[in-house]
């Protein structure tokens, strides 16, 4: 199955109990936008949606995010002194996930979860991942929660394309997409810091097949009134087999308003 398809039936799957039952699900929504216009152009758009639904004993997770940022290059020729203006991207990225889980006990949890992750601008062009395994809540606290999860599942994932020299002329060379067995690690704790302040941080780590992909997010929310917040936060992705020329580790700082739902 095409990595899209994948992608668009992940999102219908879990886009189905929402619709279902709307009024039973909480969420939030962050956008952050930079524009600058003058001497030389750019835009930076990321935004990014997380919804949520603890039907006891069932559980439901959807995310959904992407960044995308363009700039202009301005080069001048030296023998007539024109000026030419080139716009180009920089950064496209999506990311869809879901996840659904069943609970054992109060604290112990049986879940299945897909990822899909589109990156123009890393080691890979695209990934995908699915894994079933145990989640446990080891605190549980009106101020404080720390969730683990453990599984087992599968990945598939294009390498980006390769520049052949040799022998000439030079080309560009589409590996084939790759596929693996993994494990699979995820930490998430959250924590209030004061009634208007909370900081979270996620941890996914997936690896197999000599490949190891992990990705942190650490952020922390302000509440301007019941409804919006100003949120920061900080991502770092590292990739441990990088192609040359490709930086295996990515970091992004965003500054977002968010809106509860």
């Amino acid at each position: 199955m095409k990595p899209h398809l994948i992608a668009a039936a992940l999102a219908a799957a879990l886009a189905f109990p929402c619709a279902a039952r709307a009024a039973d699900w909480t969420g939030t929504g962050e956008l952050g936008l930079a524009f600058a216009r003058g001497n030389a152009e750019s835009s930076t758009v990321n935004a990014r949606f997380n919804f949520k639904q603890d039907a006891d004993p069932w559980l439901y997770e959807f995310t959904a995010g992407g960044l995308r940022a363009k700039g202009e290059i301005i080069t001048v020729n030296p023998n007539t002194g024109a000026i030419r203006r080139d716009s180009v991207t920089n950064a496209n990225r999506y990311d869809l996930g879901g996840k659904v889980g069943r609970r054992i006990d109060e604290r112990l949890y049986l879940y299945a979860s897909g990822r899909y992750d589109r990156d123009d601008f890393a080691a890979f062009r695209w990934q995908f991942s699915s894994t079933v395994g145990l989640g446990y809540e080891f605190i549980k606290e009106e101020r404080t929660t720390l969730t683990s999860e453990f599984g087992i599942g599968w990945r598939r994932f294009q390498p980006v394309d390769l520049l052949v020299v040799e022998p000439p002329p030079p080309r560009v060379v589409r590996p084939d997409s790759e596929d693996s067995v993994i494990a699979r690690l995820g930490v998430d704790l959250s924590h209030r810091l004061t009634d208007t302040t909370d900081l979270v941080n996620k941890l996914v780590v997936e690896s197999g097949g000599g490949k190891t992909f992990a990705q942190n997010d650490l952020g922390v929310s302000v509440k301007i009134n019941e409804r919006f917040a100003l949120r920061t936060g900080f991502q770092l992705r590292h990739n441990s087999d990088a192609p040359q020329g490709v930086s295996s580790t990515d970091r992004l700082l965003t500054t977002n308003i968010v809106v509860g739902f």
